[in-house]
């Protein structure tokens, strides 16, 4: 058994691990016993962005909406703190006013308006979860002077992560209809508040893995879409490890061996 800590204060939703395991050239039961962490997360930095096109005068201009430190949202004032992003970078563009509102319908999804149409051609993997663009193509245009975010905004990453590793061990996702195949080693379903701990004590599944992946093993938090995330506290997990037994007679478990 072993017992994990990120100590790297600008990325501590990554643990790196080593062992001497990784120079015996066998295969092991591996599986990720518990994960804890307090749940502070960046949800935008100042590289997250949305860009919006518009016309001026009969000329196609893009402005770019850049987003700021920010960790978790609050549903009842994300649509007013939006609206004072924007109209702090998108008041005016060369003393011909472009207005954007942005307001919240009773289904808790956001409706991005503007004094004329416009396009949203492209946003950051942030940014798109806090409008709800997260499962929308871009690029989007206005109907009416509207666009409509089909998806409610995730404000702390929900209920959903994910810690993944480069091992043989693969697990599947359907993500925008499209299976995704990642090293997907341990599951969080917990209700994340922003400054609670996080403390996941059910085990994960095992998995067979070659020794020598203990070599040098990667481990990342993830977001629902496998996207890593920017956490603000050290992460904590304990890994477990068992030898097989070599006189075993379990032809499933052989078969599995041999494939590896």
């Amino acid at each position: 058994m072993y017992h994990l800590v990120s100590t790297n204060p600008t990325n501590y939703g990554t643990i790196k691990f080593r062992s001497s395991i990784g120079s015996m050239n066998s295969v092991v039961m591996y599986r990720v016993a518990s994960l804890s962490t307090i749940a502070s997360f960046s949800m935008t930095t100042p590289d997250d962005y949305l860009v919006i096109e518009t016309t001026i005068e009969d000329e196609a201009i893009e402005l770019t909406l850049r987003f700021t430190e920010h960790g978790a949202y609050d549903m009842r004032t994300l649509a007013n703190e939006l609206n004072f992003l924007i109209d702090g970078q998108l008041g005016t563009y060369e003393d011909q006013p472009i207005q954007f509102l942005i307001t919240m319908d009773s289904t808790n999804r956001l409706i991005i308006s503007a004094n004329k149409e416009f396009v949203i051609k492209e946003a950051t993997h942030r940014a798109r979860l806090i409008l709800g663009l997260y499962h929308d193509f871009l690029p989007m245009v206005s109907t009416n002077k509207k666009v409509y975010c089909s998806s409610v905004p995730y404000l702390c990453y929900g209920n959903v992560l994910y810690l993944t590793s480069k091992t043989d061990f693969i697990a599947t996702l359907n993500i925008d209809n499209h299976e995704i195949n990642r090293s997907i080693c341990y599951k969080v379903n917990e209700l994340l508040y922003p400054g609670v701990p996080i403390s996941c004590k059910l085990p994960g599944n095992w998995s067979i893995i070659h020794t020598d992946v203990l070599a040098s093993l990667e481990f990342n938090l993830c977001d629902f879409m496998l996207q890593p995330v920017i956490l603000h506290a050290p992460l904590y997990i304990t890994i477990e490890l068992q030898r097989l037994d070599a006189k075993t007679n379990d032809a499933n478990l052989l078969n599995f061996i041999e494939e590896i």
